[in-house]
């Protein structure tokens, strides 16, 4: 589960929606893999995010970067 935390002020969406969005790549076939668990403290919070991989099952060269503005 992905915490609700505010980022920034200035139009930039946060974290959770972003991952929220990302996460319906799934559903389109991208394979969907936990790669590591940050941890630390938020405004006197412990928190976890996670870093997380979307893949193609396309073998091969790629680089993507996503992103939702």
């Amino acid at each position: 589960m992905i915490p609700n935390i505010e980022t920034f002020n200035d139009g930039r969406k946060p974290i959770k929606e972003l991952c929220d969005s990302f996460l319906k790549l799934k559903e389109e076939g991208w394979i969907y893999e936990n790669i590591y668990l940050s941890k630390g403290n938020w405004q006197g919070e412990n928190i976890s995010l996670p870093m997380i991989s979307l893949r193609t099952k396309k073998k091969g060269k790629a680089f993507w970067i996503l992103s939702e503005h």
